[in-house]
């Protein structure tokens, strides 16, 4: 085993790649979309952009600014923490927290840097206005509704007081009513949501309540169910170019805008027989190649796609052998692959691409938890021809 082919490169962590002008391409499918399909109604329907946990860990800061630019009229954070991060950096437009507020201290920061709030309680509300009042502001809320999907929000059998609390109060404006749907390829069930919150929105006016957003549709009922768009859309998945379900590619042109990547450190031949990895999960079956990559499960990479992904270097397909380490990865390489070699494990490299959905679909996941686990990932942003 003294013949063995070895070569050894100081180890260097993964990063992530960012491509703004890729989000910028889908921001214009999206309004294409919207102006397709409305065109015969003659309806205005805004884009409320979901760039909350760190834009899917995509960078907050610089998908808001690129997205702020390009004129949307709203974009929805997780946190108050995520709302000053923006108005830090500089971003002015309306900006919703879609999260809780658990503190007095958020409370006030949130009316300092002038961040709608999501409310579905009367106590927030009741601090809220008592913070607007000693700030001597105006402060919006939108109040989300709880139409089956379990989560934050109000049922509806109590929604009509809220509403009517928050529209008394001195220092609230009630801007936005809005639900989530947790599965709109279910139509029964959506058109059900959807009619309950139609008929609540009809009450309201009857009440003389007319708040100037209502909004149901995610990525997913935007694409499959316009009937929920309303007057304002929240996009999220499709932004960053990652179709919510593999059914919807034809509806609608996207390019992803995230490449997750890494290089190889270290190469050697193994024989015959040769075990890869923890557990010895895989025997080499003849003398092999194998490479090992800077890349684990620290980093965000799923230890569910052990023995199952693949990675690209040098424009072909290489497998992943053996169990996801801490912060390395093993495949099996031909004899061109090199230490130093750049690795693509999530985007494109010459004519070939793998995807957050692959890897998503090959560990049981979904493309969701596979983009938000590259948040801590150093990341480069690309613009143009840069």
């Amino acid at each position: 085993m003294n013949n063995r082919k070895e070569h050894h490169f100081e180890h260097k962590h993964s990063w992530v790649e960012i491509d703004l002008s890729a989000l910028a391409h889908n921001l214009f499918q999206i309004r294409k979309r919207i102006e397709r399909i409305t065109f015969s109604e003659k309806r205005k329907v805004g884009i409320l952009a979901v760039v909350k946990d760190n834009a899917y860990g995509h960078g907050l800061e610089e998908v808001a600014r690129l997205l702020s630019r390009e004129g949307v009229e709203y974009l929805a954070v997780s946190s108050i923490e995520e709302g000053k991060k923006l108005r830090d950096a500089g971003v002015k437009i309306p900006i919703l927290n879609l999260g809780s507020v658990y503190s007095l201290e958020e409370i006030e920061e949130g009316v300092k840097y002038g961040i709608t709030q999501t409310v579905f309680s009367r106590e927030v509300i009741e601090l809220l206005n008592r913070e607007a009042i000693k700030k001597q502001k105006k402060v919006k809320v939108h109040l989300k509704i709880d139409t089956g999907m379990g989560r934050l929000g109000i049922l509806l059998p109590e929604a009509e007081d809220l509403a009517e609390q928050i529209s008394s109060l001195s220092a609230l404006t009630l801007e936005g009513v809005f639900t989530h749907l947790p599965h709109p390829i279910e139509k029964e069930f959506t058109l059900e949501q959807l009619r309950c919150f139609r008929s609540f929105l009809e009450r309201l006016k009857k009440k003389g309540i007319f708040p100037v957003y209502q909004h149901t549709a995610n990525s997913l009922a935007f694409l499959s169910f316009s009937q929920s768009w309303f007057n304002l859309i929240r996009p999220g998945l499709i932004l960053y170019g990652i179709y919510p379900h593999i059914c919807l590619e034809k509806e609608i042109d996207l390019q992803p805008i995230l490449s997750w990547k890494t290089r190889v450190v270290y190469v050697k031949d193994i024989p015959k027989g040769w075990s890869v990895g923890y557990e010895r999960s895989y025997i080499a079956k003849s003398k092999e190649r194998i490479a090992i990559l800077s890349a684990g499960y620290s980093d965000g990479y799923p230890y569910a796609l052990s023995n199952k992904a693949r990675v690209l270097i040098k424009g072909k397909f290489f497998p992943l052998i053996g169990k996801v380490c801490m912060d390395q990865i093993i495949v099996r390489v031909d004899e061109r692959v090199k230490v130093k070699d750049e690795v693509v494990l999530i985007g494109r490299q010459g004519d070939k691409r793998i995807s957050a959905e692959e890897l998503a679909e090959k560990a049981g996941s979904i493309p969701y938890e596979i983009v938000c686990r590259l948040t801590h990932l150093p990341h480069i942003f690309k613009e143009g021809n840069d």
